[in-house]
């Protein structure tokens, strides 16, 4: 609740409706644990923020191609004054020339050298995947859930129905409807607690897994958004 509404006093107090905290978080971490769990979202997000990485960073294979010809273009004037010299013209200014050019032909092939090494090292689209993998199973931990989400969310906005999530590494953003959601999410947690209870009943007793169908049947019809 905005800090306006709780000064309802004032004339040019927030008219927003009160929005439960619980509800918002649900949803913020339901935005998380898709992000997280689903491979396919996995693959997607990291492959966003490594476009992010690369924009920031500029193209490295443009830069090492810069300097390739760079050193192409020190070696062709080094050969040219080789040919003068060869063909008699050898004086200071020749001298100081060459090895000026050899200087900046060492220099360059040092930089080449650090570029090739740092990008042996550098961040690739595998990494991200995997460190984003790496958080799997594990967003019921306050302290991992409240990591992941300031990587990866810039900004949650609320409106009196509505909660809108954009991300750090892109323009995109995500609107959802709020009592949809909870909806959504209500009945997931329904399906799961039935699937769960299933599972504990298979391992406690050894006998067949029996299940409610008719209310398994309805939890996934009013469910069925959420899986669209």
């Amino acid at each position: 609740m905005c800090v306006n509404r709780k000064r309802k006093k004032k004339p040019d107090g927030c008219g927003k409706e009160t929005v439960r905290k619980d509800a918002v978080e649900k949803i913020v971490t339901d935005v998380l644990y898709e992000i997280v769990n689903n491979p396919a979202m996995r693959m997607l997000t990291g492959a966003r923020v490594y476009e992010y990485y690369a924009r920031q960073c500029g193209s490295d294979e443009n830069y090492q191609h810069s300097l390739e010809n760079r050193i192409k273009e020190a070696e062709k004037a080094i050969g040219n004054i080789m040919k003068a010299i060869e063909a008699g013209i050898f004086n200071e200014t020749t001298q100081n020339r060459m090895l000026e050019l050899q200087q900046q032909k060492k220099m360059l092939e040092d930089e080449l050298a650090a570029e090739k090494l740092r990008q042996q090292y550098s961040l690739k689209l595998e990494h991200v995947v995997k460190y984003l993998e790496s958080f799997t199973g594990n967003l019921g931990d306050v302290g991992v859930r409240r990591r992941v989400l300031d990587l990866l969310i810039n900004k949650i906005i609320l409106s009196d129905d509505k909660v809108t999530v954009t991300f750090n590494f892109s323009d995109d953003q995500r609107e959802f409807d709020i009592a949809e959601m909870a909806r959504i999410i209500e009945t997931r947690e329904k399906i799961m607690d039935i699937l769960d209870n299933g599972r504990k009943m298979v391992h406690s007793n050894k006998e067949e897994l029996t299940v409610d169908n008719a209310l398994l049947d309805e939890a996934v019809s009013e469910g069925s958004g959420f899986f669209v």
